[in-house]
């Protein structure tokens, strides 16, 4: 039996909320049905949060919930813009993508990328919704100099923008959240897409988000399913890699795996992807395409290492460019060569290896339920951050800050007081007949025609002029 049988069943609770019996059946994960109390459930979600939840979206079944305000005891101490940088942990992928020697070899690292980006999405905490013009700023130079930066462009409908770039590749995307509550489950979709420019051969790779499900929401253990078809495109060269993020069945049947199949320009099938989102992923070249990588394997082991790349004689190459051209083929052919061996045995091309934080037994940790300690380093704000940091941005937020110290009379507060003046800043704009313009990134169409939030650059200079005052 399928999820999608099984969201009926979810339409029907509020009706048995309602009866005098506080026993409603609920769907786990395994495909049992149970029955169990009203505000039940997870033990990081409290009965009373249940509850609360329970009075907040009773009428909202049907109906998109994210202007909905909802207890800052479901939130954890994180913005959603701070979600987007997260899910970028395994970046590592676009790294190797762009020192990979052609473009199958990329299009199979970028296709892996867009599977790990769900990798931070089965936590149930909800992060904040970003507030009209918040920003989020992240750099790490041992990331091969990864620096980040989201900013909210739109409220009403909600739009967060967010671009990365590293040493050999540039990301960005816009999401804009679309839900359904259904009674007991919230269905998601993102509409916008994913985007991998590859600095050196500027290659564009484009693809979108699948669809995800939220259960048990406000009776039963929640779980998470994100499920659907999506194709990674190599815009440059028509080469695509078709993946399926399977739907969880009974018995958790499918439940977080995926596979999928990488293809050239002219359609012929190179490599199969298979294995789970949430634990590591299998890359395997059928038997033409291993037989070429095996010919290719035996060319290079003839080919003079000494030679100079792009059929450039040595006399026509200068000294410096040489060395550097000949340091980059040996990180490929290095690359290559991990590659073919993974391509051809049982080892896999990602593994999750990025731990969860151990239980905390400090109360000020009972808002940093399944959070690492990346997580955890996107919140740290040293003296230097504070001097250099715009106002805007997500780790300065009041009832962020407050609820990651489990102080949630003063994350209420502070919540409260932020929305009421996102509401007067809106009625005023609207009183002036202005309209909000972002800072950040400005509106635009791709070469597909397709709605786009183009990142400006500005902000990199402005954030200097900053640490220069």
């Amino acid at each position: 039996m399928s999820v999608n049988n099984r969201k009926s069943k979810d339409v029907e609770e509020p009706a048995s909320i309602e009866r005098k019996s506080s026993l409603v059946q609920v769907t786990t994960p395994d495909g049992k049905i149970e029955e169990t109390e009203i505000g039940e459930g997870n033990e990081e979600i409290s009965k009373e949060n249940r509850q609360g939840l329970l009075k907040v979206l009773g009428k909202a079944v049907g109906f998109d919930i994210t202007a909905i305000a909802l207890p800052v005891t479901v939130n954890e101490p994180a913005s959603f813009l701070m979600r987007l940088c997260e899910q970028m942990q395994y970046s590592e992928l676009l790294d190797k993508a762009a020192q990979a020697e052609d473009s199958i070899e990329r299009l199979t690292y970028i296709a892996v990328f867009a599977c790990t980006l769900y990798t931070v999405a089965e936590r149930m905490g909800k992060p904040f919704n970003p507030l009209l013009g918040e920003t989020f700023e992240y750099l790490n130079n041992e990331r091969s100099g990864f620096k980040f930066v989201a900013e909210q462009v739109s409220h009403h409908p909600p739009i967060a923008a967010c671009y990365a770039e590293a040493d050999g590749w540039k990301f960005w995307e816009a999401q804009r959240l679309k839900t359904k509550f259904t009674g007991n489950s919230l269905d998601c979709s993102v509409e916008g897409s994913n985007n991998v420019l590859i600095k050196a051969t500027n290659e564009h790779f484009k693809w979108v988000a699948v669809k995800t499900c939220v259960h048990n929401i406000i009776v039963g253990r929640m779980w998470i399913d994100h499920y659907g078809e999506f194709e990674v495109v190599n815009k440059s060269t028509g080469e695509k890699a078709k993946i399926r993020m399977k739907e969880c069945g009974w018995f958790s049947k499918g439940w977080h795996e995926v596979n999928g199949e990488i293809y050239d320009a002219q359609g012929k099938e190179c490599i199969i992807l298979h294995g789970k989102w949430n634990e590591a992923i299998y890359a395997k070249a059928n038997p033409k395409y291993a037989a070429t990588l095996a010919a290719s394997a035996d060319k290079e082991e003839g080919e003079d290492s000494d030679s100079s790349p792009g059929g450039k004689s040595k006399k026509d190459a200068k000294k410096e460019k040489k060395k550097a051209d000949l340091a980059r083929k040996k990180v490929q052919k290095e690359m290559k060569k991990q590659l073919r061996k993974k391509l051809t045995s049982d080892e896999p091309i990602w593994t999750h290896n990025i731990k969860l934080l151990p239980n905390l037994d400090d109360p000020k940790n009972k808002y940093l339920v399944d959070w690492t300690q990346a997580t955890l380093d996107m919140t740290v704000m040293d003296a230097e951050m504070k001097r250099h940091l715009p106002p805007t941005d997500s780790r300065l937020r009041a009832d962020r800050a407050a609820l990651q110290e489990a102080d949630t009379k003063t994350a209420a507060a502070e919540k409260h007081a932020i929305e009421e003046k996102q509401r007067e800043e809106r009625r005023k704009r609207e009183k002036e007949g202005k309209e909000w313009t972002p800072r950040w990134f400005k509106a635009g169409k791709d070469e597909d025609q397709q709605d786009v939030w183009e990142f400006t650059n500005t902000y990199w200079t402005e954030r200097e002029n900053r640490l220069a005052q």
